[in-house]
């Protein structure tokens, strides 16, 4: 996969983001949910797959515990790191 280390800065932001939404503990259940190794800082060590079904999966299980007020905020910080690392995401 090209440019793992930004697809690993924009689920890392993702997942941080949350905490302050979520809390520590939803947030980082959530991005294990979605299949990624993280720590409890939530920095994404590691994920299966390519990085934007990944980036929409841990999106949508945000979705789940907070609705659609999770999903504009991740889309939109998202978008600001991946224009960052060059990283054109689907339609999210």
């Amino acid at each position: 996969m090209s440019n793992l280390n930004g697809y690993l800065a924009i689920l890392t932001a993702i997942v941080q983001r949350q905490f302050g939404v979520l809390g520590t503990e939803k947030a980082l259940a959530g991005a294990r949910e979605a299949g990624l190794e993280v720590l409890d800082n939530g920095t994404v060590k590691k994920f299966t797959g390519d990085g934007n079904p990944t980036i929409e999966k841990l999106i949508e299980c945000y979705i789940g515990y907070a609705g659609l007020t999770a999903k504009i905020g991740c889309i939109m910080l998202a978008k600001k790191i991946a224009e960052e690392h060059g990283i054109t995401l689907p339609k999210l």
